[in-house]
C-alpha cells in the first residue's frame, strides 16, 4: 500500500499524505479521496484495511464454505437450529475466519436447498368458551384409588400432530378405568365434540355392557352438552367434573396421555403422512400400554393381567 504511495506522482504526494494523515478523522476526508490520492482499486485498500485477509471470495467458493459449516452447527444443535440462530452462528464463525458475514437470506437458501428444517414449536391449539348446557360437581374429588373394576373411568381429550412436517393434527380422546389404569376406549377427531366422546365410551360399553361406572371429566364442550348428559343417563352413570383451570382434579388421564406421548409417539423414528398411518400406530401402542406394560403401581402387572385377576 505505502510503495504505491511512493510511486504517485510529485504532484499528487503531498495530497496522498495528507490523505492518510486525515484517515483516524473520516468526517474530515471521503473513501473516494483516500483511494485516488493513493492510486489504487478499492478492493485493493480493503484488502490492506483487512490484514491482508479477503474480503471478497468467490461467492460460489464462500457458499460451499458457508454450507459446510452450516451442516456441522445443524447436527451438533440436534437437528433443531433456524435461520435466524444459524446466521448468528455462521456470521461468529465468519468473523473468525476473516471473512465478510452473510444476511439471514443466503443462509435460508442454503438449508432450503439442503433439506434442513427446523424444528419448530408446536402452535397450541385455539379455545373458543362455549355456553355449558350442564356443570355437574366434582364428585370424585380427587379420590383415585379404587378397590376394583369399573367404578370409575374417567376421559379426556389431548392434541396430536401428524404429516411430513407435523403440520396436521387430530384430537385423540380416551376412557380409561381408574382401578387398571387400561385405556377401555379411544377415538380419533378433528375437533373436541361429543360424537367423538361418545364413540370412544361406545367401545368402552361394548367391553363391558352392565359396567355403571361414575364418569370423570374435565368441563370441556364434549363433556357439558346435553346430548352428552342424555347419553350417560340413558346408561344409568353419574357424571363428575374437575374444577375449572385444574387438570390435577382428573391427574390419572393426564399422566396416562403425558406417558403415552414421551414413551410411544415421541419415540417414533418417522413421521405418519397419513390419518391412517397414525391411528394404526396410537392403537398399536393403547395395545402395548394394556397389555405389555408392566408398572410397580400394579405390582409387576399389566393393567390387562390387573383387570383380568381382580375379575
Amino acid at each position: 500500500m505505502y510503495q504505491a504511495i511512493q510511486e504517485l506522482s510529485d504532484e499528487l504526494v503531498t495530497e496522498s499524505k495528507l490523505a492518510f494523515e486525515e484517515i483516524k478523522n473520516p468526517k474530515q476526508i471521503s473513501l473516494n479521496r483516500i483511494i485516488q490520492a493513493a492510486g489504487v482499486s478499492r478492493r485493493a485498500y480493503f484488502y490492506w484495511c483487512s490484514g491482508g485477509r479477503a474480503t471478497n471470495p468467490d461467492p460460489a467458493k464462500l457458499n460451499e464454505l458457508i454450507l459446510s459449516q452450516i451442516k456441522v452447527e445443524f447436527e451438533q444443535s440436534n437437528r433443531t437450529r433456524g435461520t435466524k440462530s444459524m446466521t448468528a452462528a455462521i456470521n461468529v464463525w465468519l468473523e473468525c475466519q476473516g471473512l465478510p458475514k452473510v444476511n439471514h437470506k443466503r443462509i435460508y437458501r442454503l438449508m432450503r436447498q439442503s433439506g434442513m428444517i427446523s424444528v419448530i414449536r408446536k402452535k397450541r391449539p385455539g379455545y373458543h368458551k362455549t355456553q355449558a348446557d350442564y356443570i355437574a360437581e366434582n364428585t370424585l374429588d380427587g379420590d383415585f384409588e379404587r378397590k376394583g373394576i369399573n367404578e370409575v373411568w374417567a376421559t379426556d381429550s389431548t392434541f396430536v400432530t401428524y404429516g411430513k412436517h407435523d403440520e396436521m393434527s387430530i384430537w385423540l380422546c380416551g376412557v380409561i378405568d381408574l382401578y387398571s389404569h387400561e385405556i377401555l376406549g379411544s377415538s380419533l377427531s378433528k375437533t373436541q365434540t361429543t360424537v367423538a366422546a361418545k364413540e370412544a365410551f361406545n367401545q368402552a360399553y361394548a367391553s363391558f355392557p352392565d359396567a355403571k361406572p361414575l364418569v370423570h371429566s374435565d368441563r370441556g364442550s364434549a363433556y357439558t352438552s346435553k346430548e352428552f348428559r342424555n347419553y350417560l343417563r340413558d346408561k344409568s352413570t353419574g357424571q363428575s367434573m374437575s374444577r375449572p383451570g385444574t387438570p390435577s382434579d382428573n391427574a390419572v388421564m393426564e399422566s396416562f396421555w403425558a406417558q403415552f406421548k414421551t414413551e410411544w409417539l415421541d419415540q417414533c423414528p418417522e413421521h405418519f403422512e397419513t390419518l391412517e398411518e397414525l391411528a394404526e400406530y396410537i392403537q398399536a401402542g393403547l395395545t402395548y400400554f394394556a397389555t405389555k406394560r408392566r408398572t410397580v403401581k400394579n405390582n409387576g402387572l399389566t393393567p390387562k393381567e390387573l383387570r383380568n385377576q381382580a375379575a
